[in-house]
C-alpha cells in the first residue's frame, strides 16, 4: 500500500507509526518488527458451490518497506514507503483473484477488546466483473 494511496493514516497509533518507520530502515527483512494485524476479506473465487460465501479472517503481519528510488535526473535518490501485509498473502491472492491490474480497497478499524488492527479488504464491483472475462 503506497503511501500516496493512503488516505489517511489514523488507524495506526503513533507508537506503531514510529515502530514501522524505524524498522524500514534496516537492512535485513528478517530483523523487521512488524504489528499483528486481521485480515477479512470475502474470498471471491468463481466456479465454487456456494461454500466460499463465508467471510474470512486470518491473521497477517503489517511492515513498512522503504524502496530507493532514482530520481528524474538520475542522481538523486527518492524513497517510495509503503505498507506491506506479509503472512498468509498468496492465499488472500488466490482467493481473490488479485492481480496487478485488479484495484482494491482496505478498510482499517481496531477490535474493542484488545485493540488490535483490523483490516477489510474490499474489491469495488467494477474490478469483481472484468475478471470473470
Amino acid at each position: 500500500m503506497p503511501f500516496k494511496q493512503i488516505k489517511s493514516f489514523d488507524f495506526l497509533t503513533e507508537e506503531e507509526k514510529t515502530m514501522l518507520h524505524q524498522e524500514a530502515d534496516k537492512l535485513y527483512a528478517r530483523d523487521w518488527k512488524t504489528i499483528a494485524v486481521t485480515l477479512i476479506y470475502k474470498p471471491r473465487t468463481y466456479g465454487g458451490d456456494g461454500l466460499d460465501d463465508a467471510v474470512k479472517e486470518t491473521e497477517m503481519k503489517l511492515g513498512q518497506w522503504n524502496m530507493n528510488k532514482k530520481g528524474k535526473s538520475g542522481k538523486e535518490k527518492k524513497i517510495s514507503r509503503m505498507y506491506v501485509l506479509n503472512g498468509k498473502h498468496k492465499e488472500v491472492v488466490e482467493e481473490n483473484m488479485l492481480d496487478e491490474d485488479v484495484e482494491i480497497q482496505i478498510w482499517a478499524s481496531r477490535k474493542t477488546i484488545d485493540q488490535k488492527v483490523c483490516l477489510a479488504l474490499f474489491v469495488p464491483e467494477k474490478d469483481q466483473e472484468d475478471t470473470h472475462d
